[in-house]
């Protein structure tokens, strides 16, 4: 193991060690889950494969809205009153412009899983607002064209105790609500691991050429809608600089990769205002208007999260700022 060249064994130890366990400490599931260990013939060990292709069934919308609830600090009525039901009353404009073009929710990455609250709510209210078909089955539709980027950190993840059964994989769980596209982030921490550059290079471009692949295959929904997207473009939570004089918190710069990515992808973008309490203060909410992938620009998405960082100090948060807009 030298230079660029780098095991899938030890990229997978690396891995789990420096971001895995420490994502599952972070978000309070270490009595309920661990990081599986190397084992050449478990998926979740792959590092060929970049995407978990969507499962949905008929415990979809009970066990996702759980957990993207829990996970979120939310509870189920907040949950459906601040994402399902504006969402829903938002359905014919979303469904309307899913026959054009994709559509990708920009989101920010105060906390985890952020991204899949709108995803997962917004198949619930487009499966209502439905009117052929069952309720079920539109549902289901939905998943299967229903696509999250997130940290390749999350695939090792088992719930249930090391010792005991039953064990079940998160992503087996992410699989009842999406198409879960895993990517290894471009940021400090990866950056100063000893996984080789070249590796994670090599890997995020697969993820990008599958997602852009997809995103402009033909649609196969039975309506015809192309595909639905959930994005955290600055792929990394918020830093707080405590040497500064208000302490500011800074949401993360969004890399010129992922714009071009953004950019490839053809997707419509449709931004979401989040300020999360934390069960301190109230959250927050608020959707954008959807912005066609021809008015898509280089500024599009720094201007996304800088309104983003203005909404959430608008919100209670009032020292946080956007990467791009200020100064270190």
């Amino acid at each position: 193991m030298t230079g660029d060249v780098m095991s899938p064994r030890a990229v997978h130890e690396v891995l789990t060690t420096n971001f895995t366990d420490r994502y599952i400490q972070r978000s309070h599931l270490g009595p309920f889950a661990h990081s599986v260990g190397y084992d050449s013939d478990n998926p979740l060990c792959d590092y060929e494969k970049t995407w978990w292709e969507a499962l949905p069934n008929k415990w979809s919308e009970s066990v996702s809205t759980r957990i993207v609830s829990k996970m979120n600090r939310l509870s189920l009525r907040e949950f459906g009153n601040l994402f399902v039901e504006p969402l829903a009353e938002r359905a014919e404009t979303i469904k309307g412009a899913l026959h054009d073009f994709p559509v990708a929710f920009i989101n920010g990455h105060s906390l985890d899983l952020q991204a899949a609250l709108p995803l997962v709510a917004a198949s619930i209210g487009i499966a209502h607002s439905i009117e052929k078909g069952d309720y079920r089955q539109n549902l289901e539709d939905m998943i299967r064209l229903s696509h999250g980027v997130a940290t390749r950190a999350l695939a090792p993840i088992i719930l249930g105790r090391e010792r005991f059964t039953p064990r079940l994989p998160f992503m087996r769980i992410a699989q009842l609500a999406v198409n879960a596209h895993l990517s290894f982030p471009v940021n400090k921490q990866m950056n100063q691991s000893s996984i080789p550059k070249k590796f994670t290079h090599d890997y995020n471009v697969r993820l990008k050429e599958n997602c852009v692949g997809i995103a402009k295959s033909e649609t196969t929904h039975p309506l015809g809608f192309k595909t639905l997207w959930a994005l955290s473009p600055g792929g990394t939570p918020d830093t707080k600089v405590e040497e500064s004089s208000g302490g500011e918190i800074f949401t993360k710069r969004i890399e010129p990769a992922t714009v071009d990515f953004i950019a490839r992808l053809g997707c419509g973008l449709l931004p979401v205002y989040t300020s999360f309490g934390k069960c301190k203060s109230p959250t927050a909410v608020e959707f954008g208007d959807i912005i066609p992938p021809n008015l898509v620009n280089v500024g599009t998405l720094s201007g996304i999260m800088t309104d983003l960082a203005a909404f959430r100090r608008k919100h209670g948060e009032g020292n946080v700022y956007y990467e791009g807009e200020r100064a270190v």
